[in-house]
């Protein structure tokens, strides 16, 4: 998947057999904030089916580069100073 074009990185991969001979599997991939996520994870759920015993394939799909949410912590105000309530 990694060397899929347009893929920049592959993580939280899971393996799992759902029966004897019958695997599945899931992944968090990014591609190029360019790149048409839905095509390329649609290709990717291809690959695993083409020669392998894989049957079914997760993938969610995000873009490299994205400004991420920063969240910094409030101070909780349940009372006064002594905690006795207003």
């Amino acid at each position: 998947m990694l060397g899929h074009k347009g893929v920049s990185a592959v993580h939280d991969l899971h393996v799992w057999a759902v029966s004897l001979g019958v695997w599945s599997f899931c992944a968090r991939v990014l591609v190029g904030v360019e790149d048409d996520g839905h095509a390329i994870r649609r290709e990717l759920e291809r690959l695993p089916r083409d020669g392998n015993d894989f049957e079914h394939a997760t993938l969610q799909v995000g873009h490299a580069n994205q400004k991420l949410l920063s969240i910094e912590p409030v101070p909780l105000r349940l009372g006064t100073p002594t905690g006795e309530r207003p």
